[in-house]
């Protein structure tokens, strides 16, 4: 408001060759009230935890499992807290107190479910069969002795 009122206004603008003020008085606009102006610039970034949930003024919002990891806007207006990846608007809650958790429906739809078992460790390994010796039943009997027979 310093440079509006300090610079802007003291000047006629380029485009519509009138000071802003003037233009202002003219249009019969009404100001926008500092808190909600407060609030749109006051966008802040939180990453979406693997819950699905971002916190965000010590409460969790809970958007789709699929935005797990990424970072995202939050904007509260008017008392609503909005989550935004770049332009797609993710969901809306209305603003919760602190410590509360706010899930969003159908949250985890299309998650591929996998088995949460651990896979079994093995407990022994199978080595191959080591080389042995062929040797014909003679060749025993000879080392053996013939007294067998």
């Amino acid at each position: 408001m310093a440079w509006v009122n300090g610079v802007a206004n003291l000047r006629l603008h380029g485009t519509t060759g009138e000071r802003p003020v003037d233009r202002f008085k003219r249009e019969e606009l009404q100001p926008v009230a500092p808190r909600v102006l407060a609030e749109y610039l006051a966008d802040e970034e939180r990453q979406v935890g693997p819950d699905g949930f971002v916190s965000y003024r010590g409460s969790r919002y809970g958007v789709s499992w699929r935005f797990a990891g990424r970072t995202v806007r939050v904007r509260v207006k008017a008392g609503v807290v909005e989550l935004w990846l770049g332009e797609r608007k993710l969901g809306s809650h209305k603003l919760a107190p602190a410590g509360a958790t706010v899930p969003v429906a159908r949250r985890w739809d299309d998650l591929p479910v996998v088995s949460s078992r651990p896979r079994a460790r093995p407990v022994g390994v199978k080595l191959p069969d080591p080389a042995v010796e062929v040797r014909s039943l003679s060749a025993h009997e000879a080392a053996a002795g013939d007294d067998a027979g």
